[in-house]
C-alpha cells in the first residue's frame, strides 16, 4: 500500500466518522497540510467518492458516496492485506 492509497483511506475514514468536519480539523487529525488535504478532497469528489453540500456560506458537509463507501472498503482491506504481509516479513527474521 502506497502513501496516497493510505491517505485516501484515512480521509474517508475520517469523513465518514465527522461529516461537519472542517479543512483544517480534518488536516490536523491526517496530519497533513492544509493545502494538500483541500487537494485530497477535491480530487476525491472528482472521482465521486465524496459529495460536498453547502449548508452556509461559511459552512460545508461531506457526504461519502456509495461509490467512496466501496473505495474505502477496497482500501480497508488493501490496508490489512498490507499489514499482515509485514507481519509476516516480520516475524520470519525474529
Amino acid at each position: 500500500m502506497n502513501q496516497r492509497t493510505y491517505r485516501d483511506m484515512h480521509l474517508l475514514n475520517e469523513v465518514t466518522q465527522s461529516p461537519d468536519i472542517t479543512q483544517r480539523e480534518l488536516s490536523q487529525r491526517i496530519g497533513m497540510a492544509l493545502g494538500l488535504t483541500n487537494l485530497m478532497l477535491r480530487r476525491l469528489t472528482k472521482k465521486g467518492y465524496i459529495k460536498i453540500i453547502g449548508t452556509k456560506r461559511s459552512r460545508i458537509r461531506y457526504l461519502i458516496t456509495p461509490q467512496g463507501i466501496l473505495e474505502k472498503t477496497r482500501l480497508t482491506y488493501e490496508f490489512i492485506h498490507f499489514s499482515l504481509q509485514l507481519y509476516g516479513r516480520v516475524r520470519s527474521y525474529l
